[in-house]
């Protein structure tokens, strides 16, 4: 479903449907055709799809320096995927979260306002409950992939009704009406993290948690199969647009090293361009780049470090490189895809207004002007001021309770995914809520496979039974006991005599024992004992030794040394 932009709606946005059943059908191709696998193989799972999406509000902090939009606005959307269990039960499995902006670039009076479209990808996380715990189904694709493809497909293929109102020289007043594509930006940022969406699931044994690496790994293959992959309706020959594609990590220069440490490959180097996004750019950093909540190059921006903003795109970056969030050891990922826009094409449909309580006069090229010229009514922004003021609770109380609850198992995240239902069906209610917060839903139900193995256990009664042939009682042959004494083999039973018993050493041997079984015993005399070498030893006379002199004083040596006096002379 189209939305027209004319003069009482400055801010197109896609509806929740049109990205429910683009969701809807990248799981129907996900799933396993029947053609493909026996009727045994495969069973149908059902899918509930969740839509969460804000009014349009002013977000004039994406560029706060910048003169070329008239307007911006800013949508925030997160959409759900929850899972049929074995039991009946539905378990939420996935979830992404977008930021959607429209900005209407200034133009003169007698030229169309074809906005432009930014789309970031805030977060994306998964519970750790697919596939479902004991009911081993098997997709061609992810459904979080699907997710993605889904979404991204209906950005891409929406189109906008654009009003031109002309003022001819008659009474009556004519809006020519045409359809075009806008101009798409797509953003993302890639930063590990053990959980986004959905609280506890670090804990979940079926999570898989990517590293750095792996993540910008993966979503450049995500992103790229979106938007160049074979077969895509919005990539076919008739509606194929210009596009450019680029990826950078900062602290990595060239692509080989940044394909290198990702493992990414360089095979799809013609669709991307490494490098930052704004290269050949002269202008400041804070007039170029978009500033995204929670965005490391918004913090960037509004730190002293880059002179708030007054730093180059070139020097911004090498900033970037060395700052706490994408250095010092961590690796992060930026993307940015442009799919050029449509040009304008004349629709089949056209709006005619005729003034009939109004005079044939020249007042009436006046009104005519005044038509043309307020295309954007300044009534109609402070409606949406007044409608944000009230929106911005419910979104942040919704983000709040999903944050809260508790996915470690597929026990509790199935408690917590009945708490979610609870709130969602209280919010409907709530007329408050259907004026700020737009809440759709869809199901699907996809054809999955099942192992084999898993088949077979849950189905017993279905397997194919043996034959079994039952005998007569005549017919039956008993096996024959060896206790039987008519049927028992003969044995040979020796007598005393016969039985040689063995000799144990521990029995004292006497001479006829000894003569008896043939061993020679030797006298002790006869007994020849080996002589044991001692080491030859010379004794020394008295003579010969020489004993080690006493040290004594110098004086008492000298006094021994002198000659003693006769005592008989």
């Amino acid at each position: 479903m189209s939305t027209n932009l004319d003069s009482s709606s400055p801010h197109p946005c896609i509806s929740s449907d049109e990205v429910l059943k683009s969701i809807a059908r990248e799981l129907e191709t996900a799933g396993i055709s029947n053609s493909t696998h026996q009727a045994s193989t495969f069973r149908n799972q059902r899918f509930l799809l969740q839509s969460f999406l804000t009014i349009p509000e002013r977000a004039s902090y994406l560029f706060p320096r910048s003169k070329n939009y008239r307007s911006i606005h800013v949508q925030e959307r997160l959409i759900l995927i929850a899972a049929e269990t074995t039991d009946h039960n539905n378990v939420l499995i996935a979830g992404v979260e977008v930021l959607e902006y429209t900005l209407t670039p200034h133009t003169s009076d007698n030229q169309a306002i074809v906005p432009e479209r930014f789309v970031y990808i805030a977060k994306i996380d998964t519970s750790g409950n697919w596939p479902i715990p004991g009911s081993e189904s098997q997709m061609k694709k992810s459904p979080v992939r699907a997710l993605v493809h889904g979404y991204l497909n209906a950005m891409r293929c929406h189109k906008i009704k654009v009003s031109i109102s002309s003022a001819p020289s008659s009474t009556e007043c004519t809006q020519q009406l045409s359809t075009c594509t806008p101009k798409t930006s797509l953003y993302v940022f890639a930063r590990a993290q053990p959980q986004y969406l959905f609280a506890q699931s670090i804990k979940n044994r079926g999570k898989h948690i990517l590293n750095d690496r792996g993540l910008i790994r993966w979503w450049k293959n995500m992103v790229g199969s979106a938007y160049f992959k074979q077969g895509d309706d919005s990539n076919n020959s008739s509606t194929k647009r210009p596009i450019q594609a680029s990826w950078h990590i900062p602290g990595c220069e060239s692509e080989r090293h940044a394909a290198v440490i990702t493992q990414t490959g360089t095979d799809d180097a013609d669709m991307w361009t490494y490098g930052h996004h704004y290269k050949g750019s002269k202008g400041l950093s804070r007039d170029i780049i978009p500033q995204f909540p929670d965005d490391p190059k918004s913090r960037m921006i509004q730190s002293d470090t880059s002179g708030r903003g007054a730093a180059d795109v070139n020097t911004f970056w090498e900033l970037m490189a060395i700052s706490e969030e994408c250095g010092a050891g961590r690796m992060t990922g930026f993307f940015r895809v442009v799919e050029e826009g449509t040009p304008l094409e004349p629709s089949t449909e056209a709006v005619a207004e005729r003034e009939e309580e109004e005079q044939v006069s020249m007042d009436s090229d006046v009104t005519v002007v005044e038509e043309e010229t307020t295309l954007e009514p300044p009534t109609e922004v402070e409606v949406i001021e007044e409608d944000v003021s009230e929106s911005e609770p419910d979104y942040t109380d919704m983000i709040n309770v999903l944050l809260n609850l508790d996915f470690a198992s597929l026990e509790t995240s199935i408690e917590s995914t009945q708490r979610w239902q609870g709130y969602v069906n209280k919010w409907r209610n709530m007329a408050k809520t259907c004026d700020s917060l737009r809440i759709q839903e869809h199901e699907v139900d996809v054809q999955v496979a099942v192992k084999s193995d898993a088949h077979v256990a849950s189905s017993p009664a279905t397997a194919p039974a043996t034959p079994v042939n039952f005998l007569g009682a005549g017919m039956i042959k008993r096996k024959a006991t060896t206790s039987s004494p008519a049927t028992a083999a003969p044995v040979n039973v020796l007598g005393a005599g016969m039985i040689k018993r063995k000799v144990t050493t521990s029995s004292p041997v006497t001479p006829a024992a000894t003569a008896a079984i043939g061993i020679n015993v030797l006298d002790a005399g006869l007994i020849k004992r080996k002589e044991t070498a001692s080491p030859p030893v010379n004794f020394l006379g008295a003579s010969l030794i020489k004993r080690k002199q006493p040290t004594a004083p110098p004086s008492i040596i000298e006094e021994a040394k002198r000659p003693k006096l006769d005592d008989t002379k």
